[in-house]
């Protein structure tokens, strides 16, 4: 792999992707930086380190590809729950995963496609999956887990259809509502 948020590591890139011989191809945009703090604790610092890897790194290989004139048939950004439905200190990763779905086809305009999907919590992969107080605080605010097979065959729909945004999220409807207002109202 490649360090594109360095000079040393998009150069690297650039010059690999000369050489490779890549048809047609899918950007799996797939980075998260989790670093959990209350929002009155976060700095300038806090939030570069989760856009980095969450949209910094993605639109710098995009950029790459566009310079090297390479078709691009599919942007396919990992977004999160919490850009929607928030989540306690994970205030700077929600902001980064906003960015996604916000600007969602118009950071990538020559890509055949971007899909974007805000995951909820993969029970048995991820960052999450070995983290059981984690998750049962998770699901006591309405948000269960989902497995990787019912997570990969969303992304098989996905990659068969149009651009969009999506989510995939196992959630408890009233526990959510009766947690927040703006919850309530985006799931009427």
């Amino acid at each position: 792999g490649f360090d594109l948020s360095s000079d040393q590591g998009r150069d690297e890139c650039a010059k690999w992707l000369q050489s490779a011989a890549i048809g047609k191809l899918t950007i799996f945009n797939l980075a998260v930086d989790l670093h959990d703090q209350l929002s009155s604790e976060v700095q300038v610092a806090d939030l570069q380190r989760s856009f980095e890897p969450k949209c910094a790194s993605v639109l710098t290989l995009y950029q790459l590809l566009c310079d090297q004139e390479r078709p691009i048939d599919c942007v396919f950004n990992f977004s999160s729950a919490t850009s929607i439905l928030g989540n306690g200190g994970q205030s700077t990763y929600g902001a980064a995963s906003a960015f996604l779905d916000a600007a969602h086809e118009a950071l990538f305009p020559r890509a055949s496609r971007v899909l974007t999907v805000n995951w909820g919590v993969w029970g048995d992969a991820g960052k999450l999956r070995d983290n059981y107080q984690r998750m049962q605080v998770l699901k006591a605010s309405g948000l269960s887990s989902h497995s990787s097979e019912q997570g990969l065959l969303f992304i098989r729909q996905l990659l068969a259809g149009p651009s969009r945004i999506a989510g995939f999220m196992n959630i408890d409807a009233k526990v959510l509502g009766d947690r927040s207002r703006v919850c309530a109202r985006f799931l009427e």
